[in-house]
């Protein structure tokens, strides 16, 4: 994943969009959902108009860590390389005691 800081199609200007990697990059329903949604498909186009959504800021975990709840402590299963995660020097198997001074157990790890 990686954060753009600012984006434009057409006359539409976007901040902070969070670009997906994978064989391809791409913006998917995140992007989408700040639309009204016109698929042309025989045509091959797609027409946004702005939605509710249109000026949110992208807010998605980019730490790179992936964590699990073992036995009521929250553990770092792994850490992407080159992530902010793994420049904070954190490893896997490393317990999480406190979030922003917060028990980190208080937390839901699942998101909705």
């Amino acid at each position: 994943k990686k954060r753009i800081k600012d984006f434009s199609v057409g006359t539409f200007k976007y901040q902070g969009l969070i670009f997906r990697k994978g064989q391809m990059s791409f913006l998917g329903v995140p992007f989408l959902s700040r639309h009204i949604v016109t698929f042309d498909f025989p045509n091959g186009k797609v027409y946004l108009k702005k939605g509710k959504g249109f000026g949110e800021i992208d807010e998605e975990d980019m730490s790179g860590l992936h964590i699990l709840r073992i036995s009521n402590e929250t553990v770092v299963h792994s850490v992407d390389d080159d992530s902010p995660g793994a420049k904070a020097g954190i490893k896997a198997k490393d317990v999480i005691l406190k979030v922003n001074g917060k028990d980190a157990n208080t937390y839901n790890i699942y998101p909705n």
